[in-house]
């Protein structure tokens, strides 16, 4: 399929047919809607239309008495001239804003005429079939089609104009070239590409509105996502995580059987040991008791008990031996006679026995302490509990987990015969540090239990949340994905399309410059459209200087002269304004000629006839060397002038132009006009003054006319300028025209009637010939009869 046919709504349609099924319906959605909505514009582009007329007030050179040209609606070149200021670009440029509807006008213009603040533009277009005043002033711009009513501007008029734009202002010209993505608007826009251009910002807007959606959904998956986090279900988490941030229908289903499925019970707590708290008071009554221990044990001496037994045993003996000890009063040790040593035996027994039965009373209290302290102690910890309490990742949790193994063994050891009141008080002060600690271990534990049971408690229903959000957009997001597939699609449609498009047009392009630069070494190899079609877009054109290629491409703007870069931007505008599907029949140009030189000036004259061929053509310029070479050509334009009429305000008049030295004798018309009641100078000056704007006017048409037929006759530029500057007086250079109005086949000048004024022109120019005011009338209207003659004689070749 040529992508041409992609030009069309009929042809995109045809061409999304083979799309996928998705990227297909949504295609098809935006042509309909693209048709129904310019379907009401249907007709606006049955061209060709031209200007018939248009008249312009309000604009700086132009005040309050409007300005009404008038162009024919027809093929053909009419070229408007003036003097700068005189206000031709703020005609151009009125035109242009109500044509545009207002969205094509310079961004430049923005003062306000000193005398004339409101701007009042009307524009009659005509199609031969239908007539529309285009009606611009503070209220807007209006459509009125005679005998249909006033609207507003049909947007397909407004796209056409945009896409083709028929006006170029001055301001457009040179600095075009200077930014390439500039100049890629300028030509791009020249492609006809608006139907694909459409599909793809349509496309991209769906797009944009399925990512705005998934951007919706991230609130409700978050939350989603932070009572999964808390509820601690692994399983579930892993299942609802696995199906993406927008799950299928089928996936959605699936998650939702499995929270109906959610078991309603808490989770139960990790299974820890319980909290233990230390009794100070009672750690202190411990350990008074054993320190008692401690001072009952140091009045024993050690084997006491034994002692005890021993003496016990002794005194319970008997026999003959123990006997005669006992008669004899002999100590059975040492043999000390008379130590009463059975009474003594006795009497220390006794103390023994009362000493002994005290350290026995100061245990019992101590046994039972040793009781209390392991109450006070931590619980057996089980590997599960330690793995649990691991499991908070606290700081510092493995030291104090082998603390509390290495407190629990001390404390399992304590034993009443080796305790000590410094051993109970460090054991005790430890455990309570650790009880501390572990409390706190206990508080997180029982707060990550209620997260765990209040995030259950929830889950379910952030999960449905989130699934209902997916249920709300998910055509929306589906679209979206669709959407931009369609995008990449239409986007490589476009470059395609472009590619094609282009060029015939970069064809012309090159053609154009070629003829507007054939004396210049510099010449346009060839233009090539860039980048993407949105942004990065730029214009590559390849120049080389006598065949050697410059290197830069589209960067070397500099290499072109301002006259140069002016052709290039016509070379540029030109095929874009001219297409074949262009609804216009007319192109205005303003000052195109600006920094052109004669063979430039000649080139752009030989186009413009051309173009006239099947355009209206109206080109405005400050100066007649357009008008001088296209009658050079043999071709006869209409020609407009405006003035500005001296001592009034900003009041500019159009006049049909005839020749350029007209505006002399008008002006001088005038002048002579006022002498009758008010003289301004002396008689002597008078003659001067009429004599010399006679001549200038003469030497001026007689100039144009032979730079005219010296072109017809083959004379080079060169050539012709030599010759001018040979015939210095009127009278040579009327000698120089009948001579190349004979060589180019012309019936011959008969100047023989004017040979009075001619005589005056060359002889009396300096005051010596009466000077009354109807004598210098009389110069002034042979004066016009002459030239009024020479130009009629050569037009009617």
């Amino acid at each position: 399929m040529a992508r041409t046919s992609l030009l069309t709504w009929d042809g995109v349609a045809q061409a999304v047919e083979s799309l996928p099924e998705n990227q297909r319906e949504i295609a098809v959605e935006i042509i309909e809607k693209e048709r129904s909505r310019t379907g009401a514009d249907v007709g606006i582009s049955d061209g060709p239309w031209y200007i018939e007329r248009a008249q312009v007030s309000g604009y700086i050179g132009i005040g309050e008495q409007p300005v009404r040209v008038t162009f024919g609606a027809a093929p053909g070149l009419t070229i408007v001239t003036a003097r700068n200021g005189t206000g031709k670009s703020s005609l151009v440029q009125g035109i242009r804003l109500a044509l545009s509807n207002g969205g094509a006008a310079p961004t430049n213009v923005v003062e306000e005429n000193l005398h004339c603040a409101d701007r009042a533009i009307t524009v009659r277009i005509t199609n031969g079939r239908r007539t529309v005043d285009l009606l611009c002033d503070n209220a807007g711009v209006r459509w009125r089609e005679h005998g249909a009513g006033e609207d507003a501007v049909p947007p397909s008029w407004v796209e056409e104009f945009e896409r083709y734009l028929p006006i170029l202002l001055y301001s457009e010209l040179s600095p075009v070239i200077d930014k390439p993505s500039d100049l890629h608007k300028f030509l791009k826009q020249a492609l006809s590409l608006g139907v694909l251009e459409r599909l793809l910002e349509a496309s991209a807007e769906i797009k944009n509105d399925g990512a705005a959606a998934r951007r919706w959904l991230t609130e409700p998956r978050r939350r989603m996502e932070r009572a999964l986090a808390a509820a601690g279900d692994e399983d579930l988490k892993r299942d609802v995580l696995a199906v993406g941030e927008v799950p299928s229908e089928a996936d959605a289903t699936r998650l939702r059987a499995r929270l109906a499925e959610l078991s309603a019970a808490a989770p139960a707590l990790p299974p820890i040991p319980p909290l233990w708290t230390v009794d100070a008071d009672d750690v202190g009554l411990i350990t008074q008791a054993v320190a008692d221990l401690d001072a009952a044990r140091a009045r024993v001496v050690s084997g006491a008990d034994t002692i005890r037994d021993v003496l016990d045993r002794l005194l319970a003996a008997s026999g003959e031996y123990v006997e005669d000890l006992r008669r004899r009063d002999t100590c059975p040790v040492c043999g000390t006679p008379g130590a009463t040593w059975a009474d003594r035996a006795r009497e220390q027994s006794e103390r023994l026995r009362v000493l002994l039965a005290t350290v026995t009373a100061a245990k019992a209290p101590v046994a039972e302490a040793v009781e209390r302290l392991r109450a006070y102690a931590p619980p057996a910890l089980s590997s599960v509990a330690a793995e649990a309490l691991r499991g908070l990742h606290e700081p510092g949790t493995e030291e104090r987990l082998e603390q509390w193994q290495r407190l629990r063994t001390a404390v399992e050891r304590l034993r009443v015969d080796t305790l000590t009141a410094e051993t109970v008080r460090a054991l005790m002060t430890e455990s309570a540090e650790l009880a501390s600690w572990y409390e706190g271990m206990v508080k997180i534990v029982q707060d990550r239990h209620r997260n765990a049971v209040e995030g259950r408690a929830t889950l379910g229903a952030d999960i449905a949340a989130w699934l209902d959000a997916v249920d709300r957009v998910r055509v929306r997001i589906e679209r979206g994905a669709a959407a931009e597939k369609l995008a990449n699609t239409v986007t490589r449609w476009i470059k395609e399309t472009r590619d094609e498009v282009f060029h015939p047009i970069r064809e012309e392009v090159v053609r154009i410059w070629r003829e507007l630069n054939n004396d210049s070494d510099l010449t346009l190899t060839g233009v090539r459209l860039t980048g993407g079609v949105r942004q990065a877009q730029k214009v590559t054109y390849e120049l080389a200087v006598d065949g050697t290629p410059v290197p830069g491409g589209s960067g070397r703007a500099e290499v072109l002269s301002t006259g140069q870069r002016n052709a290039l931007s016509l070379a540029a505008y030109l095929p874009r304004a001219t297409q074949s599907t262009s609804p216009f029949g007319f192109l205005i140009l303003d000052d195109p000629i600006h920094a052109f030189d004669s063979f430039r000036v000649n080139y752009l004259a030989r186009e413009l006839i051309r173009l006239a061929e099947r355009f209206q053509v109206i080109v405005f310029t400050h100066d007649d060397r357009l008008w001088r070479e296209v009658r050079a050509l043999d071709y006869t334009p209409r020609h407009v002038r405006l003035r500005r009429l001296p001592g009034q305000r900003s009041h500019v008049t159009v006049e049909a132009a005839r020749w350029p030295g007209e505006p002399l004798l008008k002006e001088l018309e005038n002048v002579l006009s006022g002498e009758r009641f008010e003289p301004i100078g002396t008689e002597e000056a008078r003659v001067t003054m009429t004599l010399a704007l006679c001549r200038q006017a003469v030497d001026t048409a007689v100039t144009t006319l032979l730079e005219i037929l010296g072109r017809r006759i083959g004379r080079s530029p060169d050539e012709i300028e030599r010759e001018l500057g040979r015939a210095r007086k009127t009278r040579d250079q009327l000698a120089l025209l009948v001579a190349w109005a004979a060589e180019a086949g012309l019936p011959p000048l008969d100047l023989r009637r004017f040979q009075s004024t001619i005589t005056a022109l060359n002889d009396a120019s300096h005051g010596t010939a009466p000077g009354t005011v109807e004598q210098c009338q009389r110069w002034m209207r042979s004066t016009r009869d002459l030239v009024e003659y020479l130009y009629q004689s050569v037009e009617r070749s």
